[in-house]
């Protein structure tokens, strides 16, 4: 057995919530020795670098239990404290719902949770919506000013800095193999050796349901890996978008809906086009994709979820077959764009947390076991929220690091 490096932190997971994370603990206590263990050769390559470059407003709060109006809005602000302190770009540009037909009583809803949230929020209607966004066609809008740009790459970026400046070490291809704590410790074995510490902290992203059920502790979900593909607009087709236009979701639907997004670079995304995968991971071997796609099958919210969402595969496949997805989405909002407007560009993953009643749980989950604070999901809604959540992670662990 090789030699075993004992510090006080350990944090698995490289992401924007592991930086985030341990910048909030060296910031709290300098003289700590924190060691961040990520799976892959460099930090901020899995979901992290394609994180959706958006502010959140925060009306998507009272859907995630754990994020309150109080944690989302001081979230955003510190975020945007954090950007104009390290110099990383971000704008204020609001964010826009839009509604087509019989989808305006969904959005009626969402003004009506915004008001009783007193998140700030405009009304448009088809005039207002032709006045300031000209291209566009849709029957209604929800305009919400506090929203925003920014780049989440660059944040993660610049936390890696920081952290490293305050002593924090990096440690690559550490995929975690065991899990386990006693006496006071925990243990860590990965591929890069031994490690022990006095408080773990698991931010592996998709993989933490998996780690926190090696540690001997039950997540109460699966993450589900999910395929997001996205196409990009042409230098012609993307002045017709200038902030972020959000299409609203159906009540009750699994997934968000379609996302027009421009870049602080000037670029505009549209998507996603989402659709099952095996794999977690990009390319697995064959043998690793049969043994994690009969884990799927067994996994408890299997069966009920194909039973509860059949109808949708069967809906969104047969949109797929006749060339629909994404690309026809956008048209219906914008038709003065044309298919030739569109460019592929790489896919991202991200996975999608399952009970195991078959229903999909879109709210924030850590499961703390003593020394072991499990990160299990974090909803995309969140991530504004980041450095707050971690400064509230953070404060679970100070009772074991003042020792």
């Amino acid at each position: 057995m090789g030699e075993v490096k004992s510090k006080d932190v350990l944090i698995i997971g490289g992401g924007l919530i592991g930086l985030a994370t341990a910048y909030q603990l060296l910031r709290k206590l300098p003289h700590l020795r924190l060691a961040l263990l990520e799976k892959q050769s460099r930090l901020v390559l899995g979901q992290s670098a394609r994180l959706p470059g958006v502010l959140q407003s925060g009306i998507w709060s009272g859907t995630a239990p754990g994020l309150g109006q109080d944690v989302s809005r001081e979230g955003r602000r510190s975020l945007e404290r954090f950007c104009d302190e390290e110099g990383v770009p971000w704008k204020r540009s609001g964010k826009l719902l839009v509604a087509t037909g019989e989808e305006e009583t969904w959005l009626q809803s969402l003004c009506e949770r915004a008001e009783a949230a007193s998140i700030p929020a405009e009304w448009w209607g088809p005039e207002r919506l032709k006045e300031r966004v000209p291209g566009l066609r849709a029957a209604a809008g929800l305009f919400l000013p506090e929203a925003g740009m920014v780049d989440y790459a660059q944040i993660c970026e610049r936390l890696v800095q920081r952290v490293h400046e305050m002593g924090g070490e990096f440690v690559g291809n550490a995929e975690v193999t065991e899990l386990r704590q006693s006496a006071g410790r925990v243990q860590v074995e990965s591929r890069a050796g031994s490690f022990e510490g006095k408080v773990l902290f698991n931010c592996s992203g998709m993989q933490a349901d998996e780690l926190t059920r090696r540690a001997g502790s039950d997540p109460g979900i699966w993450l589900v890996p999910f395929r997001a593909e996205f196409f990009e607009l042409d230098a012609e087709g993307r002045r017709l978008i200038h902030l972020p236009i959000y299409r609203v979701p159906r009540p009750g639907a699994s997934f968000g809906g379609l996302r027009l997004l421009p870049n602080l670079d000037g670029r505009v995304e549209c998507g996603p086009g989402i659709r099952p995968t095996i794999s977690r991971e990009e390319r697995p071997g064959w043998w690793r994709r049969w043994r994690i796609l009969a884990a799927q099958v067994n996994d408890p919210g299997f069966v009920p979820m194909v039973h509860r969402e059949w109808r949708d595969a069967v809906r969104l496949a047969w949109r797929r077959s006749r060339g629909g997805g994404v690309i026809e989405e956008t048209r219906v909002l914008f038709p003065d764009l044309e298919s030739w407007h569109f460019d592929a560009v790489s896919p991202g993953r991200f996975a999608c947390p399952l009970r195991p009643d078959g229903s999909f749980d879109h709210s924030l989950r850590v499961v703390r076991d003593d020394r072991m604070i499990h990160v299990c999901h974090v909803p995309e809604s969140a991530r504004t929220a980041a450095l707050t959540l971690a400064k509230n992670l953070a404060g679970q662990a100070v009772i074991y690091l003042l020792d």
